[in-house]
C-alpha cells in the first residue's frame, strides 16, 4: 500500500498553522492598562458598598419609639396653610427634618400644656444641636383671632410656625390624624379638642403620636432616633 505523505492531504497545516501565527502576530490581544483596571476596581468596590448599604437599611429592624408608634409608618396627610407671613405652608416643605405637629388655640383647653411640652422639648433638641420644627394648627373659627394665636404660640418660642386657613378644611385634616374640637360656649367661648402631639418624619411619614402627659425628654429622644436613621 502507497504510504501517504502530508502532500496528499488536501490542507497544507503547515501553512494552516503558520497563517494562524501571523494573524496573532498582527493582532495581539488588547492589553488593559494598570490605570484602568484600578478605575474598573474602584468603581466595583462603590457598587458593592452601595448595594450592601442598601441592604443593611433593608434589613435594619424598625427602632422601638417611645410614643405610640404607628407600625409599619403611614404617610402623613398633607395640607397647605397660611402663616402669619402670608405665605403658605405644607409639611413637604420642610421634607428634611422631622416635625411635631399640633392643633391649638389661644383659648384651647390644655393648650398651655401643650406649648410647654412642645417648648422644653425645642429646648432639649437645642441643646444637642439638633432640628425639629414645631407646627401648630389654629382650629379657632374666628379668623381675627389668628394674630392673637401667633402671639401666645411665639411667647413660648419665637421658631414655632402658627398656621392658619379654611375651617372645614383644618377640622377634616384634624379628623384624617385622630383629633377633634368643638367649641364651648358655657366656657366663655372656649375650645374643646382632643390634646395630642403628632411625629412626623423627615420623609413624610406619620410616626408616633403623644399624650400631653408624655414627658418632653421621651419625645426628644423619639426624634434624636429618627435624626440617626437619616445618617
Amino acid at each position: 500500500m502507497k504510504e501517504k505523505n502530508q502532500s496528499d492531504f488536501p490542507y497544507n497545516f503547515n501553512k494552516y498553522y503558520s497563517t494562524l501565527t501571523t494573524l496573532e502576530e498582527r493582532k495581539p490581544f488588547p492589553q488593559i492598562k494598570p490605570l484602568w483596571l484600578a478605575i474598573i476596581g474602584i468603581l466595583l468596590g462603590i457598587l458593592l458598598a452601595v448595594a450592601a448599604y442598601t441592604i443593611g437599611r433593608a434589613l435594619r429592624p424598625t427602632p422601638v419609639l417611645r410614643g405610640a408608634m404607628l407600625y409599619p409608618p403611614v404617610p402623613a396627610v398633607d395640607f397647605r396653610l397660611q402663616c402669619v407671613d402670608g405665605r403658605n405652608y405644607s409639611l413637604y416643605d420642610f421634607h428634611e427634618m422631622p416635625i411635631l405637629l399640633a392643633f391649638s388655640c389661644s383659648n384651647c383647653s390644655q393648650s398651655r400644656a401643650l406649648m410647654n411640652t412642645l417648648a422644653e422639648t425645642n429646648q432639649l433638641l437645642a441643646d444637642e444641636d439638633r432640628q425639629v420644627r414645631m407646627m401648630i394648627i389654629s382650629v379657632d373659627t374666628n379668623e381675627d383671632s389668628f394674630p392673637e394665636f401667633v402671639d401666645f404660640i411665639e411667647s413660648y418660642n419665637r421658631g414655632f410656625m402658627g398656621l392658619s386657613g379654611d375651617q372645614k378644611e383644618i377640622r377634616d385634616l384634624a379628623r384624617s390624624y385622630g383629633i377633634f374640637f368643638q367649641s364651648e360656649p358655657e366656657k366663655n367661648g372656649g375650645i374643646e379638642i382632643t390634646p395630642l402631639i403628632l411625629l412626623v418624619d423627615g420623609n413624610g411619614f406619620w410616626r408616633a403620636i403623644y399624650p400631653l402627659s408624655m414627658a418632653a425628654n421621651d419625645i426628644a429622644a423619639d426624634i434624636n432616633i429618627l435624626l440617626a436613621e437619616e445618617r
